[in-house]
């Protein structure tokens, strides 16, 4: 679960998370789940993007989900076991969803807070404000994947075991 940091400098939270048996319909939960909150649109059965649009769920008002602003989820398959044979009978399962969410506008802010912080402070401490950035923008990306996967775990409960 590394996060891409080339893509966090650029506001974009990057990361593959395993989740074992994603089979269609798991994925089709995970799917309609993302719908509740946002404009999806489809990729055929590797994944879809999304975003904000009106009328949908908000989330909960301490919900680190609400932070993020529009992305893309993909379904990766397991990496194929080097072996003798060139032919495959079957494709390997999908073992792993990559997240592309977009943290630009809450980073920007924090970024803000941070420069008008050492401008009023005249600079003196830049070194201790970007400090302070860093920490507030890695807590940032913790209570994000924190939060998604605690959704992922009630979307992808069953409602019935009968």
């Amino acid at each position: 679960m590394a996060v891409d940091l080339g893509a966090l400098v650029k506001g974009r939270l990057v990361y593959a998370a395993r989740e074992p048996a994603l089979d269609d319909i798991r994925f089709e939960r995970i799917q309609r789940g993302f719908a509740a909150h946002y404009d999806i649109t489809a990729h055929g059965q590797t994944g879809f993007s999304f975003e904000r649009g009106e009328g949908y769920l908000k989330a909960g008002r301490f919900d680190a989900f609400a932070l993020v602003d529009s992305g893309r989820v993909e379904r990766i398959r397991e990496p194929v076991s080097a072996s003798d044979s060139n032919v495959i009978a079957f494709a390997p399962r999908w073992g792993w969803l990559r997240y592309d969410l977009n943290l630009r506008t809450t980073l920007a802010l924090f970024a803000m807070i941070a420069f008008i912080g050492a401008a009023v402070g005249s600079f003196d401490h830049w070194g201790g404000w970007m400090g302070g950035f860093a920490l507030i923008t890695l807590a940032t990306v913790f209570v994000v994947q924190w939060s998604l996967k605690r959704k992922l775990r009630d979307w992808l409960a069953r409602e019935s075991w009968h």
